[in-house]
């Protein structure tokens, strides 16, 4: 027979167990929604600006020349402590090449 100490020990190292188990189970959560949400924001400021240089094209008849066109002409609002931007003109009637990345994406 199993003595009272030793099921009670058991039983602590069976709570400490589970507890871990769900501290791993709560942390890997929270930083599948991090990535989540990272990747939601990165998103939303591609189709933004993807957005107003279209909405210039359509009203134009050529491409933006920069970001601050677009920041001055269309209302365009860019978050640069937040986010990396590469905009290249090829030529007014093709498309330019529009990348957004995390800033601490790119500083690394």
């Amino acid at each position: 027979m199993l003595s009272a100490s030793t099921i009670k020990s058991a039983g602590v190292i069976l709570a400490v167990l589970v507890f871990a188990a769900i501290l791993l189970v709560v942390s890997v959560g929270i930083a599948n929604l991090e990535e989540n949400s990272r990747n939601s924001s990165l998103q939303m400021v591609r189709a933004a600006v993807e957005q107003a240089v279209m909405q210039s094209y359509a009203l134009e008849g050529a491409y933006p020349p920069d970001l601050d066109y677009l920041k001055t002409h269309y209302g365009l609002i860019v978050d640069d402590s937040r986010y990396a931007f590469l905009y290249e003109v090829i030529g007014d009637n093709v498309h330019p090449i529009i990348d957004v990345q995390l800033l601490e994406d790119v500083q690394q």
